[in-house]
């Protein structure tokens, strides 16, 4: 058994984290600041849209339920289309 676990490592060596280029680095460093940031944004919104323009929480609800849908939608329709051209 400890044959087995001694090969499998003996083909590929491990890549360090601190070795890795800057380029991977600072994309992954925007990608990650991006993703904060728009996370930030879609939950403080709708508290702009309620508190400062007024609008109904039904209507927010509403805005939010058909951007979801939209969403959901192009996901299955890009599935498809994927699955389609062999991507």
């Amino acid at each position: 058994m400890s044959e087995i676990v001694e090969n499998s490592k003996t083909s590929t060596e491990r890549v360090k984290i601190k070795d890795l280029p800057r380029n991977v680095w600072a994309v992954g460093l925007t990608s990650f600041f991006m993703d904060i940031s728009s996370e930030m944004v879609l939950n403080i919104v709708p508290l702009f849209l309620a508190n400062v323009l007024g609008v109904q929480t039904s209507i927010i609800g509403l805005i939010d339920g058909i951007a979801e849908a939209i969403a959901s939608t192009l996901k299955l329709f890009s599935g498809w289309l994927s699955d389609k051209i062999g991507g």
